[in-house]
């Protein structure tokens, strides 16, 4: 099915879903503490959208960036964490735009106002 420049655009733009932020152990193997932060939950979606469109294939309504190729606001949310110590951040996101190219819904997360190195959307 051909799309249109802009429907194209939407739909590259987009596509985050930010399934989990922050487990440590998540099998609870060793009784570590836990921290679930899902996307679709936070108290700011931004620029951000909630898209329940594909939740047959993705599980559930997901983050999109309709930014049209433009960076759109962050979404954001505050969690207390229940422990001091290393987390592990698991992202769930769609490659909406394959590709040889530097795909436009790159994006990163921060913790406490400072990026993780990885970026996703690539």
């Amino acid at each position: 099915m051909p799309l249109s420049r802009r429907d194209f655009l939407a739909t590259c733009a987009a596509g985050m879903s930010l399934a989990a932020l922050g487990f440590d152990d998540p099998a609870g193997s060793h009784g570590a503490a836990c921290l679930l932060l899902e996307a679709r939950a936070f108290s700011d979606h931004g620029g951000w959208i909630l898209d329940p469109q594909f939740e047959d294939q993705m599980g559930a309504p997901y983050l999109l960036a309709h930014g049209l190729g433009k960076p759109v606001a962050p979404a954001r949310t505050t969690a207390l964490f229940p422990a001091t110590g290393t987390y592990h951040c698991w992202v769930r996101t769609r490659n909406w735009c394959p590709g040889a190219w530097e795909a436009p819904g790159r994006f990163q997360v921060a913790v406490a106002g400072q990026p993780l190195a990885t970026v996703f959307g690539t």
